[in-house]
């Protein structure tokens, strides 16, 4: 009995010791408006979107949407479009998906593979065409964060397919 109290207080300080903590996961939502007309920016983007080797999943041109998705990202690309989900209790990565796909191939398992799903809606606010740009991403069958940078590339793409001058504002 006397060194019972010292055991649960070990076994309860490695249990939180091992513990994971994982960064919740909440899909990016980035939000723009353009001066072209609606059908520009939805024809603008499907090429993006081509040009990005996204593949059309959905197309509902009359309400403006559009869903891509794309199966194929490898470790690295993970690394650079998506956060760790693992982090310490400050919040600092402690594992990257390259290192989590070289475990597994340690373990004679496949390398890790992502995915994204990225959905934009076109619509007419105020006179104005409005984009809203929404994306979720998983590694392997965990859903991870955005970096934002598949998102910032997209835009910028979209951009440059309408003309620098064609942004009125950034949300």
């Amino acid at each position: 009995m006397k060194y019972l109290k010292y055991f649960v207080l070990f076994f309860i300080l490695m249990m939180l010791g091992c513990a994971r903590n994982y960064d919740p996961v909440q899909p990016l939502i980035v939000n723009r408006q353009y001066q072209h007309q609606q059908n520009a920016v939805f024809d603008a983007a499907l090429s993006v979107a081509t040009l990005m080797n996204l593949n059309v999943a959905v197309i509902e041109k009359s309400s403006g949407l559009i869903r891509f998705s794309n199966d194929t990202y490898g470790a690295s690309l993970l690394d650079k479009y998506c956060k760790p989900h693992i982090v310490d209790g400050r919040g600092r990565p402690k594992y990257t998906f390259t290192e989590w796909s070289n475990d597994r191939m340690d373990d004679d398992l496949p390398p890790l593979v992502g995915s994204a799903q990225v959905t934009l809606l076109v619509s007419v606010i105020d006179g104005k065409t409005n984009i809203n740009l929404r994306t979720n991403f998983k590694a392997g069958s965990v859903a991870v964060n955005s970096t934002g940078l598949l998102e910032e590339t997209f835009l910028r793409y979209l951009e440059e397919k309408l003309g620098r001058a064609s942004r009125t504002n950034f949300r």
